[in-house]
């Protein structure tokens, strides 16, 4: 199988303005690799976030944050699981207060998970440059702005991936795009993974999302 049998996304948070959804913070404590410094979000068991904004289109199916990290309403979660996609766990966040004021936390808050990816694979292009002997991150020769080309040949098969060497979120399978598109959700979006950030960057909003996919049927 090659890297043209198999087409691969990356998942769109959003698909307007982010300022319009709901913002969390994480704390400020987090656990830090002391080799080379990155944050090690997947190091936390226990996941307490406060909330910064809760944005004018509600409590939708990913909940931003400070650590750009994939979280998603329980809902997303379980079309997932009962589907049997494969490359990823979960652990529950909790939503603690606000970060800047003091009030009730919102009624009937949506449950939320965050996701950590176990699925693996390398980019066609990529050529490992070194790796943190902390915390395992790998560094490589590939240009941030160029597309995302999965090499099959070192795919785990695993419908979430990580191109990293961590557990945060880089593509996902086909399979997964479709499924969570035909079970209606307006905000989430997908972009064929040789494409993503080929845009010019200072490209505007509307420009980017001449890129995003929103409907199954264009994937």
């Amino acid at each position: 199988m090659t890297s043209h049998d198999t087409h691969f996304y990356k998942l769109v948070y959003y698909r307007s303005d982010a300022t319009s959804y709901p913002f969390v913070w994480w704390p400020k404590s987090l656990p830090i690799c002391s080799t080379c410094g990155r944050i090690l979000v997947e190091d936390v068991k226990r996941i307490e976030l406060r909330i910064y904004r809760t944005g004018r289109h509600g409590f939708v199916e990913a909940l931003l944050n400070d650590e750009f990290w994939p979280i998603f309403r329980d809902d997303v979660v379980r079309l997932w699981l009962d589907c049997g996609f494969t490359g990823f766990f979960t652990r529950p966040v909790h939503i603690v207060g606000w970060a800047k004021k003091r009030r009730p936390i919102p009624d009937q808050l949506p449950a939320y998970h965050a996701l950590f990816v176990t699925g693996r694979a390398r980019d066609t292009r990529a050529a490992v440059v070194g790796r943190c002997e902390g915390c395992g991150l790998e560094r490589s020769d590939v240009v941030a702005r160029d597309g995302m080309r999965v090499d099959t040949a070192s795919w785990n098969g695993s419908d979430f991936l990580s191109m990293s060497g961590t557990k945060r979120l880089d593509v996902c399978t086909r399979r997964v795009a479709e499924a969570t598109l035909r079970a209606g959700y307006r905000q989430i979006a997908f972009v064929r993974a040789e494409q993503w950030r080929t845009w010019d960057e200072r490209a505007s909003l509307a420009e980017e999302q001449q890129y995003y996919i929103t409907q199954a049927e264009d994937l």
